[in-house]
């Protein structure tokens, strides 16, 4: 495929699919961020292996896992943004 085939597949690919309409995760947070759910999915799987935790314990550790990111992900956001716009003067 050349080049002008896979942008115009791109673009038309968010055109039509709004799921694709996210901010990408890339650098530091990208990396940050596929570490944190390696270790979430690795928790995962030693629990399948090794037997089931107590439900509340279980639900307690993915959302931990789960809402830390979140929480550290918008914050990096947050921070970027303030910079762009502490410096475009607003």
């Amino acid at each position: 495929m050349s080049n002008t085939e896979i942008d115009r597949i791109e673009s038309l690919t968010e055109e039509y699919d709004p799921e694709l309409r996210f901010r990408p995760v890339t650098g530091a947070v990208g990396v940050f961020a596929a570490a944190w759910l390696a270790a979430l999915s690795l928790f995962h799987y030693f629990t399948a292996a090794l037997g089931p935790l107590e439900h509340r314990l279980h639900t307690g550790i993915h959302l931990a896992f789960v809402l830390s990111l979140i929480f550290w992900y918008s914050r990096f956001i947050g921070v970027c943004a303030g910079n762009a716009l502490h410096r475009a003067g607003l």
